[in-house]
């Protein structure tokens, strides 16, 4: 599975991107995010999940490449759920331990 996530917008518009792909993490770590993503998006999305009515909300836009299939997702911080929230917060985690790894 490959993921591409990018978090943008907020107060100070600092974008952070990650490029994944699960054949990079531990078989326990690419289970968990499996999951994570099963669960996550297994509610549904909002259908006005990609407009943001807050100003400054963070913008997520998140693309799941999984045997052949595209899913993609954009979606306010505001309009995500709990598990999409969770989901997020992982995958933000990720691309600041690489930021780190590389300075």
């Amino acid at each position: 599975m490959k993921i591409s996530y990018t978090r943008s917008g907020g107060v100070t518009n600092i974008r952070i991107h990650l490029d994944l792909d699960s054949k990079d993490l531990s078989a326990q770590e690419a289970k968990d995010l499996e999951n994570l993503i099963q669960r996550s998006l297994s509610g549904g999305v909002p259908d006005d999940a990609s407009v943001s009515p807050i100003p400054d909300d963070l913008i997520h836009d998140l693309e799941i490449t999984e045997n052949g299939v595209t899913r993609k997702l954009r979606i306010a911080d505001s309009a995500a759920g709990h598990g999409l929230q969770e989901l997020f917060d992982f995958l933000y985690s990720k691309a600041v331990q690489r930021v780190r790894k590389s300075n």
